[in-house]
Order: C-alpha cells, then sequence, then structure tokens
C-alpha cells in the first residue's frame, strides 16, 4: 500500500515538473522573440518617457503646492488660519455635545410635554 502512495506522489510530482518544464521552455521563446523585437526597444522607450512624464507632472504640482516659492509669512497665515478654524470647529462640536448631553438627561415626559407646547403654538399660529 505505501509503495503505491509513494509511486502515486512520484507520478503526480514528476506529471507537475513535466508540465512546468515545458511551461519554462515555451516561456523562455516567446520571451526571446519579443526581447529581441524593434518594436520592443520602442517600447521600452515610450513607457520611459511616459513615466518621466508622470514623475515631472508630480514635481511640479508639489512644488507649486507647498514648494519654496511660497513664502514663509503665507504658509504660517494658512496654517494659523486652519488652526483657528479646527478650533471654532472643537468648540462648536463641544457645544452640541452638551446640548445633547442634557436633552438625554431631561425625563421623556418633560419632552413630550414640550412637543405638546409646540403642536399647541403652531397651532394657535395657523389661526
Amino acid at each position: 500500500m505505501e509503495k503505491r502512495k509513494d509511486h502515486d506522489q512520484l507520478y503526480y510530482f514528476g506529471y507537475f515538473k513535466k508540465l512546468y518544464e515545458s511551461w519554462e521552455e515555451s516561456t523562455n521563446m516567446v520571451m526571446d522573440i519579443w526581447l529581441k523585437s524593434p518594436y520592443m526597444d520602442r517600447a521600452f522607450d515610450k513607457s520611459l518617457e511616459f513615466k518621466n512624464y508622470v514623475q515631472n507632472f508630480m514635481e511640479d504640482t508639489l512644488e507649486n503646492r507647498c514648494g519654496p516659492k511660497k513664502s514663509n509669512k503665507d504658509s504660517k497665515k494658512d496654517k494659523d488660519k486652519l488652526v483657528e478654524y479646527i478650533d471654532s470647529l472643537e468648540e462648536k462640536i463641544l457645544e452640541l455635545e452638551e446640548k445633547v448631553q442634557e436633552l438625554e438627561s431631561e425625563p421623556k415626559k418633560q419632552t413630550q410635554d414640550k412637543r405638546k407646547k409646540i403642536k399647541d403654538e403652531a397651532v394657535k399660529e395657523t389661526k
């Protein structure tokens, strides 16, 4: 029984070894033809040209956005404005959180009474 298992395993691995070798051989032939082709040189040149174009574009964009062309005063003003804006947002968020806590702490009965008052006032205003 074990001999049969060993034989099956060897046959199994031998099959995949032959399959891999044939794949490797055919891939080598294709790669040789492809790499020796005059079109391949042109394709490499064009892809290199495109890579350089993208890289230059990214560098120019980064330089224009946050490069040394901007003065330190301008960038400091921008940073200060941003800090002030963030601070104001934090204050507003804190106020809203306090309001939510107040509303959650009120008993449900009071909120129902407030709703009735609001409805009554709305009805009075429409008349």
